[in-house]
């Protein structure tokens, strides 16, 4: 019995040998799954930030293009409404101001980057380097039934010391000029006057590092105004340069640098 007993130790030894080298494979056969999951989860996940980024970049990408295009369409509208100061006088008299200060006045040939300060204003509101500027008005009416005030509104399209290409505008409005000349004799001392504050201000396009004012031609003679906008992600999503052409309809001033 007892030999017999021994004998079924002995096996049962065995069995138990094999049963621990058998656990022995199973466990280092876990290890190497575990390594090939966790590499595969590594690169996973790093497939997943590649796509992630891709898409940022696309995205980034896609809305530079859209403001880009959507710019241009706004500032070729607004600088159609450039205008000189200018008085009706009931029946048939025009007097009209076309006196420098109200003019369309911009740079050429001068890259503009983000400064705290506009170069070519006094007036503290506007954060920025002016790129171009113009006057708008209405036109007074007087000696009728009915007179009507001069509203002038100031138009500047500024490089804000954020990185912003931005539109502000500064309204001055219920003017009454004095006769016999009216708005013809109308001067002001600085553009936009002190003490106004601003009547609209629209972000159009960021992440601007800099703009480049160049004066052009079309082929029929017109002149153009071409700005060579460079914008870079502070993201690291991209950077790219994109020209906007403008068509203005006036007179055209030179700041001197």
């Amino acid at each position: 019995m007892m030999r017999c007993l021994g004998i079924q130790c002995g096996i049962l030894s065995e069995y138990q040998v094999d049963k621990v080298k058998k656990s022995g494979v199973t466990l280092v056969e876990t290890a190497i799954a575990a390594v090939v999951f966790a590499l595969f989860l590594v690169s996973a996940l790093a497939l997943f930030r590649s796509g992630k980024l891709t898409g940022e970049k696309a995205n980034w990408i896609q809305a530079k293009t859209g403001s880009f295009r959507n710019t241009e369409i706004y500032l070729n509208t607004l600088i159609k409404k450039a205008s000189y100061p200018c008085t009706f006088v009931f029946p048939s008299k025009i007097l009209e101001n076309k006196n420098k200060e109200f003019g369309f006045w911009l740079w050429d040939g001068k890259e503009i980057k983000p400064s705290p300060q506009s170069e070519k204003s006094n007036v503290k509101a506007i954060n920025g380097e002016t790129i171009f500027r113009f006057t708008e008005s209405s036109h007074e009416r007087r000696g009728g039934e009915k007179e009507e005030p001069l509203i002038l509104i100031y138009h500047f399209l500024v490089l804000s010391s954020d990185g912003k290409l931005r539109h502000e505008a500064f309204k001055e409005a219920d003017l009454l000029t004095s006769p016999p000349e009216y708005a013809k004799a109308l001067h002001r001392d600085s553009i936009p006057p002190s003490g106004l504050e601003k009547s609209e201000l629209k972000d159009l396009i960021d992440d601007v590092q800099s703009v480049k004012v160049s004066l052009g031609g079309d082929p029929n003679g017109r002149r153009l105004i071409n700005l060579m906008v460079k914008v870079s992600s502070a993201k690291n999503l991209g950077a790219r340069d994109e020209k906007i052409t403008l068509m203005p309809e006036n007179e055209i001033f030179l700041f001197q640098k």
